[in-house]
């Protein structure tokens, strides 16, 4: 397990440099295929984001296949659902908010 996860911190770091998302499936081939292509769904998610995907990944669950793109925008990073089926965004959940590292102190000025 943790092999996995530094294996994973290490496929999105080398995103993050190439500029580019990094794909994975869960569970690949142990259904039948997604109606939805990974890139459609990552280009929903950029929109709907309003940043620049930086992880994507198929999932399964009960209700069925979503994929989980990471979504590095101005303000954060967002996880964002999207359906396999029909391209639809299923949930927005905020991940991390940044911070400014300019400012030190507890009020709205950057000094």
């Amino acid at each position: 397990m943790t092999e996995q996860r530094f294996l994973a911190a290490a496929l999105l770091a080398g995103a993050l440099a190439a500029g580019g998302p990094v794909l994975a499936a869960e569970g690949a081939g142990a259904a039948t295929a997604p109606t939805v292509t990974i890139t459609q769904a990552i280009e929903t998610a950029e929109q709907h984001g309003n940043g620049r995907a930086v992880e994507a990944e198929l999932e399964r669950s009960a209700r069925g296949a979503y994929y989980e793109v990471k979504v590095v925008g101005g303000d954060g990073v967002r996880e964002i659902h999207i359906d396999a089926a029909d391209g639809k965004v299923l949930a927005t959940k905020e991940k991390k908010k940044f911070t400014s590292w300019l400012d030190d102190d507890d009020d709205d000025d950057d000094d």
